[in-house]
């Protein structure tokens, strides 16, 4: 995959900095005291081996140069390799971690991250900066390859800053929205679905900062790069949710003894959702009534037309004796109905069964049915003997607030 060159010649030319062409803009002011921000440009048709940016890191102020190398251009794909090159006189200690922003466009989007923390995708430096821990002064990094995926090829920009020390941590929370449909507070694994688009905000003890994020399709969060601290975990119901569980909860990430912070999972948080009501068929065809004009029964062949803003897949057909005035009986022999050449409901009355009078609810076939139809419809019986036959179908579209 990569294009293959002497590191030892790349890492000579890195002394050469002020004397080459960067891709990086001008590095601006971060918030956390000691860092600075860049923007660095990634061309698929430009050099191989480019300066990307230069920012400072860490209280020390330490300038660091991003050098990369080996650009390998595939179908869906970039990568290149990137060094830290530590430019200024001061000793920077690690580890040191390179902490994507932001990129433009964002349909491209980093592929080969070692995690994703609060404030995007991070390549961990920590163990690439020598044996002693410290990317002294002049000295560079070993190579980390940073791959890339995209729709065609394009030049990129990329968002960065590199961070010192425990700037990124590797805590974690993460949890569930749940539709508590019972209302007791406790969820219920493949009985209640989960709240896809809920906020769920996660603030610091120090409430400097406030995450934010949104469930995901079946409900799901997750917060990742956390520090050791006291958090406040808190979702955010649309209207009409009403809270089952405690919210919002505190949740404690501490430092584990290899250096690692914590992480917690299960943080769920439940919401009574009031339900809709189904909505309520409209006739699209009918009612009428088909009944035996003559010896042989009367047919009906007719058309409908389905809207668009109607759901064809809720399409039914009802069939249901017509009110009629006083006890009379009626007796159906035999009914069909066909739609677009297609028997979507036949009937026929068992034999010595006395009064037959059928009742049906008919879904078709939702591929059955199109914008214009044809219907055919038949029934055989006695004087007495028709039927009501309508289509209906069910709306879609957005209830009007």
């Amino acid at each position: 995959m990569k294009r293959t060159n002497a590191l030892v010649s790349f890492i000579a030319l890195l002394g050469l900095t002020v004397l080459l062409p960067s891709c990086g803009d001008t590095p601006t002011d971060a918030t956390e005291p000691g860092l600075s921000s860049a923007v660095g440009t990634i061309d698929p048709e430009g050099e191989a081996d480019f300066l990307l940016g230069a920012v400072d890191a860490g209280p020390v102020r330490g300038r660091v140069e991003v050098w990369a190398s080996n650009l390998t251009v595939e179908a869906g794909a970039v990568s290149f390799d990137a060094v830290l090159l530590n430019a200024s006189r001061t000793d920077i200690p690690g580890p040191l971690y390179f902490v994507i922003t932001e990129i433009r466009p964002d349909v491209v989007e980093p592929s080969n991250p070692d995690l994703v923390g609060p404030d995007g995708p991070v390549y961990d430096f920590g163990d690439d900066v020598g044996e002693d821990g410290i990317l002294s002064a002049g000295e560079a990094s070993a190579p980390v390859t940073m791959a890339f995926s995209w729709p065609e090829a394009m030049a990129f920009s990329i968002g960065f800053r590199v961070q010192v020390g425990d700037s990124v941590a590797t805590g974690f929370v993460s949890g569930l929205v749940f539709n508590d449909r019972n209302g007791n507070g406790e969820y219920e694994p493949n009985v209640e679905p989960g709240i896809p688009g809920i906020v769920v905000e996660l603030i610091p003890s120090a409430r400097e900062i406030l995450y934010r994020t949104r469930t995901d399709h079946v409900g799901a969060y997750h917060f990742e790069g956390l520090a050791p601290d006291v958090y406040t975990v808190r979702a955010h119901p649309s209207p009409g949710m009403q809270s089952t569980t405690p919210n919002p909860l505190l949740v404690t990430l501490v430092r584990l003894p290899d250096g690692t912070v914590s992480g917690l999972e299960g943080v769920i948080f439940g919401f009574s959702v009031e339900e809709p009501p189904p909505p309520v068929p409209m006739p699209i065809f009918g009612p009428v009534a088909v009944g035996p004009a003559s010896p042989n029964g009367t047919e009906l062949d007719s058309t409908f037309t389905v809207p668009d803003f109607f759901a064809a897949v809720d399409l039914f057909l009802r069939v249901a004796p017509p009110p009629l005035m006083g006890p009379l009986p009626i007796h159906i022999d035999e009914a069909v109905v066909d739609i677009n050449g297609t028997t979507v409901w036949e009937y026929v009355c068992p034999p010595d069964s006395g009064t037959c009078e059928p009742r049906a609810r008919v879904l078709p076939d939702p591929a059955l049915v199109g914008h214009e139809n044809a219907i055919h419809i038949r029934a055989v019986g006695d004087e007495r003997s028709f039927l009501m036959f309508s289509i209906e179908a069910v709306t879609i579209l957005p209830k009007r607030e």
